[in-house]
């Protein structure tokens, strides 16, 4: 079934939505405003320097000012991109770092300059394994793929450097990954009957020569990884769990709640999902706050997220929710 929905209609209600959380302004996690494209399935976004990036599933890249968002005393529904660009092929991750931006596509990795946020041009692209999601620790970031990961160097971030390739049984998807400490975890889904689930863990300690440290079988795939201190935590389209991983050989599982985690976007030890904001508590998961989000997902892959030092930005079918973070409400 077609869940994308007319332009007007996603405006309107994405417009309510906003309009609903402004008694609430400055309270974190309340929903400020929102972002539609002219057009196609949305399924990631990024921010830099007031400018957000939204990637379409049909390979669209819209770029859109939103540096004004803090004076608004309204509700406000960004619909007028500055930049657009075409990919002309299935996309399904962004990621930004320095002045480089990332896009997980069915070509490979391909790589925008953003140096001038407000228009991004093509830099790069890496040809190899379609990319399904992208993961960075500090100067490394890790693609996921179809049979495979692969790690690049980001030492020069528009133009990164591959390391190694770290192969996966050739009929698995690897939706997802994170880093912790010298520790690679990734989720993946086999595409045979019947259908498996995996969280893979890497010794990247030299990250051109990764090694495997053991395979944990999963009852779903981890949409997203994120790591946090000594923690990571795996979010399904039905679940947010967290492993304890102080002891990489030997992770873990202290907590699970039910939760849509399609995407995940991480605020220091607060977790925002849809509709849901988990916190890390003494080994566990405790819900904080709850939120009225704006719709769902239209398929069965990654949606992404983004945090900036006011606002999350949260990737739904039919356009992208803002929320105020935590680190933006005025102390008491």
């Amino acid at each position: 079934m077609d869940r994308r929905r007319p332009l007007a209609i996603v405006v309107c209600a994405l417009g309510v939505l906003c309009a609903t959380g402004l008694a609430l302004a400055g309270t974190p996690y309340t929903p400020v405003g929102s972002i539609v494209v002219p057009s196609g399935v949305v399924r990631a976004v990024a921010e830099k320097d007031g400018f957000a990036y939204v990637l379409t599933r049909e390979g669209g890249l819209f770029t859109f000012d939103i540096s004004n968002l803090s004076t608004q005393s309204a509700s406000v529904v960004y619909a007028a991109p500055v930049c657009e660009a075409t990919l002309g092929e299935y996309s399904r991750g962004l990621l930004c770092y320095s002045d480089a931006l990332y896009v997980a596509a069915s070509s490979g990795l391909i790589v925008f300059d953003v140096s001038v946020p407000r228009q991004p041009t093509q830099a790069e692209v890496q040809t190899g394994s379609t990319v399904y999601n992208l993961s960075r620790s500090e100067n490394l970031l890790v693609a996921c793929g179809r049979g495979q990961l692969q790690l690049f160097s980001l030492e020069t971030p528009l133009s990164p450097q591959s390391l190694s390739v770290i192969e996966v049984p050739s009929d698995r998807i690897v939706f997802s990954a994170a880093m912790v400490g010298h520790t690679l975890y990734t989720s993946e889904m086999s595409t045979g009957t019947p259908t498996a689930f995996a969280l893979r863990i890497i010794d990247i300690s030299d990250p051109t020569h990764p090694s495997l440290i053991k395979v944990i079988d999963r009852p779903d795939a981890a949409y997203q990884l994120r790591g946090i201190g000594q923690s990571l935590v795996e979010a399904t389209p039905g679940s947010i769990s967290l492993w304890d991983v102080s002891t990489p050989t030997d992770p873990l599982l202290t907590s699970t709640q039910t939760a849509s985690a399609r995407f995940c976007a991480v605020e220091g030890e607060n977790i925002v999902v849809s509709g849901l904001v988990f916190r890390i508590q003494d080994a566990q998961l405790e819900p904080v706050s709850v939120f009225d989000h704006f719709g769902g997902t239209a398929d069965g892959w990654p949606y992404g997220s983004a945090v900036t030092g006011q606002w999350i930005l949260l990737a739904y079918s039919a356009g992208v929710q803002i929320l105020t973070a935590a680190g933006s409400a005025p102390s008491d």
